[in-house]
């Protein structure tokens, strides 16, 4: 049975009786990689306009039917639970699809329709989910626990953007460590560690958290004088070499696009 988890909780879960994904009306066709060039004016002098590259024009919509798996009626409190699951965030979230060969597929959204459906009594549910993004994703978790050069082979069908991951490091005595990607012009991390206290540098969002109560932990805690100079660890799409000196335990995760159309419908 396919399952889908969104928001911390899961359909098959959710309720004493577990929800089971289904198609009221099956879809014709998928969208999602429309896409327009983004250039300049032409002018009498410029008679070929100068180019920025492409955006997409659409995102992916997943319409998809949610019905009990005794195919008994929804009750009152169940669709309160259901309504307050899927229309609660505000903000994008991420929907991961447990699929049945053991693969999950991941989409990042928001659930912008809920209809019930009618048959004597309310029988399921039609949800529809907004992608902020025009493809699906997939995560990825490496962990390195020794000295010397690792490869992570970053699998994007997005060729011309870095992946930026988060990533996670212990050591057992306070010790400096260096983060090095080969692979990237040798741009390197060169982190203060305190001994046993995990430390959690979100590459993205430039955030670095650590274990303790308030979770804070500055720059200078980490040794980073030079502020405007600080290089955050990224991933080239295709083979990566990350070497890392200093005895640390080193987790990184990460997301990349993956560029099928409807992802968990095909």
């Amino acid at each position: 049975m396919m399952e889908f988890k969104y928001n911390d909780k899961t359909s098959a879960t959710l309720l004493s009786v577990p929800l089971i994904l289904c198609f009221f009306d099956y879809p014709e066709e998928l969208t999602g990689f429309a896409r327009e060039t983004v250039k300049g004016e032409t002018n009498i002098n410029r008679s070929v306009p100068n180019q920025y590259g492409t955006r997409f024009t659409d995102t992916s919509t997943l319409e998809f039917a949610l019905i009990k798996e005794d195919q008994t009626e929804f009750t009152d409190d169940e669709q309160r639970k259901v309504n307050k699951w899927l229309t609660s965030p505000k903000l994008p979230k991420w929907l991961e699809f447990h699929n049945s060969d053991g693969t999950t597929t991941i989409y990042r959204g928001t659930f912008t329709d809920v209809r019930w459906k009618l048959v004597g009594g309310i029988i399921g549910v039609v949800c529809l989910f907004e992608c902020d993004s025009p493809y699906a994703w997939k995560s990825y978790e490496e962990h390195f626990t020794a000295s010397g050069n690792h490869t992570i082979y970053v699998d994007s069908d997005e060729t011309e953007e870095y992946v930026y991951p988060v990533m996670t490091v212990k050591t057992e005595t306070t010790t400096d460590i260096v983060i090095k990607n080969l692979t990237d012009n040798e741009n390197t991390m060169k982190i203060h560690t305190y001994a046993k206290l995990p430390m959690t540098f979100d590459c993205k969002l430039c955030i670095p958290t650590d274990a303790t109560t308030n979770g804070i932990i500055s720059y200078k805690d980490l040794g980073w004088e030079d502020v405007g100079n600080i290089y955050w660890l990224r991933l080239l799409p295709g083979e990566n070499v990350i070497q890392i000196t200093g005895d640390a335990d080193v987790r990184i995760t990460y997301r990349c696009p993956q560029k099928k159309a409807g992802g968990f419908l095909c």
